[in-house]
């Protein structure tokens, strides 16, 4: 056998790939639509899109030697930020603050609210906002 001589590789540019991608496939008659996800009702994308609202609570007193701090952020869905939300919130974090129930205040931006009732809710449809501080107050005595 004699010397055969090795075929130089030359280098191929993206247009002759697609060139000879297309040529491979079959042609179709007429091309399938693309399904429009988003605009099916099945899914729900949502929550692909809702944020984080981080809130401060401040803790005083009684509620925050039962919190074992004076303060903690709890992130809020954006869908879900009012008052009661972040309460109910607060109290799966730190069960020990429901004790307080009946007679904690609670302030907003150093703005009061109402009273925590027994429930856990307060007699507000409060929206808040990202930097909100939510402080919870229990009642206090001295002379």
């Amino acid at each position: 056998m004699g010397n055969v001589a090795p075929i130089p590789l030359l280098p191929l540019s993206a247009t002759h790939l697609l060139r000879a991608n297309q040529q491979t496939k079959p042609h179709a008659s007429k091309p399938k639509p693309k399904p429009n996800l988003l605009s099916t009702s099945a899914y729900d994308y949502s929550s692909l899109f809702s944020q984080m609202v981080p809130i401060k609570c401040l803790f005083f007193a009684k509620s925050a030697e039962l919190a074992k701090t004076e303060h903690l952020v709890i992130e809020l869905d954006d869908a879900q930020t009012d008052i009661n939300h972040l309460l109910q919130r607060l109290f799966q974090r730190v069960p020990a603050l429901s004790a307080l129930n009946g007679s904690t205040m609670v302030a907003v931006n150093m703005e009061y609210l109402d009273a925590i009732k027994e429930d856990g809710s307060i007699d507000s449809d409060r929206v808040l906002q990202a930097g909100d501080e939510v402080a919870l107050i229990p009642p206090v005595s001295g002379g």
